[in-house]
């Protein structure tokens, strides 16, 4: 299909032009991902329409949560009925490789006969977490209770768990954290049952020992006869936790926030206002940056539906605008923000845009000082047609991010869950149309979770209805076998007529031999990739690092990878570097593919002469219709570049034409500024 579309634009290029000069139409850079696809395979049983069915004897599995644990596996909490037709809460923990460590169908959470609903689980710290719910023995009283789990289902606080709320009030909302030394910290939002009704926020502390440290009922840190909900605490490296939610005043609702100290008291006089008075905040995130910083996504709804953030510190400071930055500048609904801090230290922000009937994630990434480094507007994840929303996303080691998300094309009725990686720099990794996760036919899918599995994969975790039976299944993604070594600080630097390339890697115990391969990209589609040399490897624990000076024949834009085998042949492909090649020696025009491409706003079109030469620009849309031009005639010898400025042109494909002589050369480039 690729090949005919070159065909064409070449014959309607060179009829513009004399017919003795041959044009070359340039569709590399879009379609090089799908290199990758066929290395990323869905793992335990490999087949994305199967999947594996975790829990046995599951009825009607609902709100499902699912947290890794750092000591290896997952611990998944859910709500069911079963023998006793009460709706009651379950716990199971598996390991990565899908397997029950205790009871398959489950452990329920307490003995008690009454309905539990509602189940949340807290991070994980030393094998365990914890496990909270309301329990309800009547609508007039509910009681907020807690858990402490093993990861072999052993209860640390006796078979009952521990109430935390005195079931005098109407609980609205809840939060739980472990902190490092073992500690629960506990939030809650209760609300009185007369009217007018006041809303208290209340905190609780349980000691590793399991002890309260507060009266029953907890610590109350604020108060007020005006509406708030959806609390969230995070413990600090002092545990010293930070409670969040959201208050409702007459115009909108606002993110506020208090930090609490180890004898739970407020630390500020007042509590602290996030997301500024402009805001109408419906939903938000709070990943902390470091032992100080403090970052803030939300959904704001004014006149539409956007996504603002914010970046403050421990202290109760704002460190931006006092209403928080626009994550993007689209003007369409959108919604589901969802955040991850990565490795580098910047943090991943993804959300769903909706324009008319269609539903796409988009994805950007962050520095501390609020600079977006995946453009203005965020890059498309998947460009497959349809409907996608439901996203989840987790760091990678290496600074990227893997996002997971229902997918529902043209035609169907029922989605499926797709799974797309992005490297460091925004680049798509696996296939440009997502990696399948679970495609059983028209199945109804939901609660979908996504959990990293400390190898640089990861496990999804959802409910499914396939015909008359509903459980609970799990696939897992890696790229091809999970290799326990990982390729770092992948780079590529020209150095006069030479490429240095660098990378470290990390604990080769399983690793037998790297192939460093290089592609230099031409204008039609026999691009392919050439092997420059190989290594060993160690075989060591640790970091090992690893340099190679190439001689590149060829002068243009330059990709390099890593292709790393095992001792049973298996390959994982590193991400991807490029260079922009001239040999010292080289009299002839090279033009470099635009950078960056996607672009929103603008974008640099580099080109090499051999002397100072007059350059023509043309620049054509889809339809080979020509919208612009320009002459060039301050140029040198060697490397030159010019900016085109996308201004008011509409998101699509696009093609630049460089003119020096009787040279022509074309190559195609994409605005996606939505």
């Amino acid at each position: 299909m690729l090949h005919k579309k070159t065909n064409y634009i070449k014959t309607i290029f060179q009829k513009k032009e004399s017919r003795t000069k041959l044009l070359r139409n340039y569709f590399f850079v879009l379609t090089l991902i799908f290199f990758f696809s066929s290395s990323t395979l869905a793992q335990w049983n490999n087949n994305s329409a199967v999947n594996t069915n975790l829990v046995i004897g599951t009825v009607d599995p609902n709100n499902l949560k699912a947290v890794q644990n750092p000591e290896g596996g997952i611990f998944l909490t859910w709500q069911d009925t079963k023998a006793n037709q009460l709706e009651d809460v379950f716990f199971l923990h598996f390991d990565f490789n899908g397997n029950a460590t205790l009871r398959a169908d489950g452990k329920r959470i307490n003995s008690q006969n009454v309905s539990k609903i509602n189940p949340i689980i807290s991070n994980s710290f030393d094998a365990a977490a914890v496990v909270l719910w309301k329990s309800v023995a009547t609508p007039q009283n509910e009681i907020l209770s807690a858990q402490k789990i093993k990861s072999n289902g052993f209860f640390f606080w006796s078979d009952e768990g521990i109430e935390i709320s005195d079931g005098k009030k109407e609980i609205i909302s809840y939060s739980v954290v472990l902190d490092k030394d073992g500690n629960t910290h506990i939030a809650f939002i209760e609300k009185e049952k007369k009217i007018p009704s006041e809303y208290f926020v209340r905190y609780q502390k349980i000691t590793a020992d399991g002890n309260i440290a507060f009266s029953k009922g907890g610590m109350k840190i604020t108060s007020s006869f005006s509406a708030m909900n959806l609390i969230s605490i995070k413990a600090d490296e002092d545990n010293q936790p930070f409670i969040f939610w959201v208050g409702h005043k007459p115009k909108n609702n606002l993110l506020l926030a208090q930090r609490i100290d180890k004898a739970g008291r407020a630390l500020f006089s007042a509590p602290m206002l996030i997301s500024g008075l402009a805001n109408n905040v419906l939903k938000y995130q709070i990943v902390p940056v470091t032992k100080n910083l403090f970052y803030a996504v939300w959904k704001n709804q004014v006149k539409q539906r956007t996504i603002f953030h914010q970046m403050f510190n421990a202290g109760g400071t704002v460190l931006w605008e006092a209403n928080g930055r626009a994550v993007n500048k689209i003007d369409a609904d959108q919604s589901n923000v969802q955040a991850v801090l990565a490795s580098d230290t910047t943090v991943i922000v993804s959300w769903i845009l909706q324009k008319k009937n269609e539903r796409k994630i988009f994805a950007n990434k962050f520095r501390p000082n609020g600079k977006s480094l995946w453009g203005e507007n965020g890059i498309a994840i998947s460009q497959t047609e349809g409907e996608q929303f439901g996203q989840n996303i987790i760091a990678d080691k290496i600074g990227g991010a893997i996002i997971s998300w229902l997918d529902k094309k043209v035609g169907m009725t029922q989605p499926n869950i797709l799974a797309q990686r992005l490297n460091r720099n925004g680049l798509v990794v696996w296939d440009s149309k997502g990696v399948p996760i679970a495609t059983f036919n028209n199945s109804e899918k939901s609660y979908h979770n996504l959990i990293g599995d400390l190898s640089g994969g990861a496990i999804a975790i959802f409910r499914e209805k396939r015909k008359n039976i509903v459980g609970i299944f799990g696939q897992k993604v890696v790229v091809d076998k999970t290799y326990a070594a990982q390729i770092n600080d992948f780079d590529a630097i020209v150095e006069g007529s030479s490429v240095k390339l660098s990378w470290k890697t990390i604990d080769e115990k399983d690793i037998y031999r790297y192939h460093l391969e290089r592609l230099v990209s031409h204008d039609d589609d026999n691009n392919e990739w050439k092997e420059i040399t190989t290594f060993l490897s160690s075989a060591e624990r640790g970091t090992n690092s690893y340099n190679f000076t190439d001689v590149p024949e060829e002068s243009g834009t330059i990709y390099y990878r890593i292709v790393q085998r095992d001792r049973s042949g298996n390959k994982q492909f590193s991400d991807l570097v490029k260079v922009n090649f001239i040999s010292p020696d080289i009299d002839n025009i090279v033009v470099y593919q635009n950078t960056p491409n996607p672009f929103s706003d603008s974008t640099e079109i580099t080109f090499f002469l051999p002397r100072k030469q007059s350059v023509k620009i043309e620049f054509y849309n889809s339809r080979v219709e020509q919208i612009s031009g320009t002459v060039i005639n301050d140029t040198h010898q060697g490397k030159n570049s010019f900016i085109f400025y996308a201004n008011d042109l509409s998101d699509g494909v696009y093609f630049y034409r460089v003119k020096v002589g009787n040279f022509v050369e074309v190559k195609k480039m994409v605005i996606a500024k939505n």
